[in-house]
């Protein structure tokens, strides 16, 4: 008898087993994977720090949007990930986001200058409940308003997102 309740048993909690491993592979394999968070020393001291990070959410997790400066191509922000970059001084326009995997373009378009620190959050989901302000001037034509898309990338005060970006790991390729 105990055999058949293993074999009624077993084998399906087996395949349980399998199943739930294979996905816990999957999703470990879409996260960001770098190194963990740490204050980027400038390469130039006439440069400026821009910080593009993506807390860690189930909703899309396996799903990385394209960013761009100015056009150009940096790589994949994926979840619970950040990506540092050096700008020059000056007008700069970032763009997380390319239409692909139902991600439309979040641009924001901000003047940097030379020594200071810049923290964009990639946030997914309305900003009406978030207790996030957008501060006027700060972001670009192109940013959205509350509740007006599902992905917003927003400009966060350096206090907050250094809380915040202490826990991700560096979004590589």
């Amino acid at each position: 008898m105990s055999s058949a309740l293993w074999h009624l048993f077993g084998v399906s909690m087996f395949y349980r087993f399998v199943i739930v491993f294979i996905v816990l592979i999957l999703l470990a394999g879409c996260s960001a994977s770098g190194p963990v968070y740490k204050q980027h020393e400038l390469q130039n001291s006439k440069n400026a720090t821009l910080y593009i990070y993506r807390p860690s959410k189930a909703v899309n997790c396996c799903v990385a949007p394209l960013i761009y400066v100015d056009s150009e191509k940096l790589g994949p922000l994926k979840n619970g990930g950040y990506t540092v970059q050096e700008l020059e001084p000056g007008a700069h326009v970032i763009t997380v986001g390319d239409g692909s995997h139902g991600f439309d373009a979040s641009t924001v378009e901000l003047n940097f200058e030379s020594g200071e620190e810049y923290y964009l959050k990639w946030v997914i989901g309305s900003l009406d409940n978030l207790g996030v302000v957008i501060l006027t001037g700060m972001v670009g034509a192109g940013a959205a308003a509350p509740g007006e898309r599902d992905y917003n990338l927003v400009v966060i005060n350096s206090e907050d997102a250094k809380v915040e970006i202490s826990k991700l790991k560096m979004s590589l390729p």
